[in-house]
């Protein structure tokens, strides 16, 4: 819908609103406010955040426990919060280097779908938003790009129960397996691989 169009059955308010003998208190709480912003104790307290209040690339919440501020990219799920990059010092020059963090690393014996694949979660965010390739001894593997279906595998920051979308990918997310795409489950001989780039000063 365009800015300033006319909502068909909306109510009209005809002046500006402000509480009955005190126009010093709040009308409404931003919480409250489709795409508002608010603040909460902890990303699980985050996680419960009603949808219906949620507005893609608006909402932007802090959490305490993390002294972090997150903000929707791309969607409403829980898969969608990011967190929010703020700039504090001078920029300074700088390059990507391959992550060395996540290589060779032993895999998860999985027995269904939707099971974590590793007990090491990827330990650096991407360089601006970049792709994570994942190799299954030496092979690649299909990721997930916001979906649990068609692929091999994919990031997750709520136990598997939401894919990440792949450029909201970030330190901290776990990688699921999913056995009847990929056509077999994983065993503890295998080792995976995340490659990735990250961001270094120059």
């Amino acid at each position: 819908m365009s800015f300033n169009t006319s909502i068909p059955g909306a109510t009209t308010i005809i002046a500006e609103l402000q509480i009955n003998n005190n126009p010093d208190l709040a009308v409404v709480d931003a919480k409250f406010v489709r795409g508002g912003g608010f603040a909460v104790n902890t990303v699980a307290e985050l996680n419960t955040y009603p949808t219906d209040l949620r507005k893609a690339d608006v909402s932007r919440a802090y959490v305490r426990n993390a002294a972090k501020y997150y903000v929707l990219r791309g969607g409403v799920t829980n898969a969608n919060w990011t967190e929010e990059v703020t700039a504090t010092t001078p920029s300074t020059a700088s390059t990507t280097i391959p992550c060395l963090d996540n290589q060779n690393m032993s895999a998860r014996a999985t027995t269904a779908n939707f099971q974590s694949a590793c007990d090491t979660s990827i330990v650096q965010t991407p360089a601006a938003d970049g792709l994570v390739v994942i190799f299954l001894n030496g092979v690649a593997q299909r990721l997930g790009n916001g979906t649990r279906s068609g692929c091999d595998c994919y990031f997750s920051a709520d136990s598997g129960t939401t894919a990440r979308v792949i450029p909201n990918i970030q330190a901290g997310d776990f990688l699921y397996w999913v056995g009847s795409t990929a056509g077999f489950e994983l065993e503890t001989t295998d080792l995976l691989s995340f490659d990735y780039q990250v961001i270094v000063a120059s």
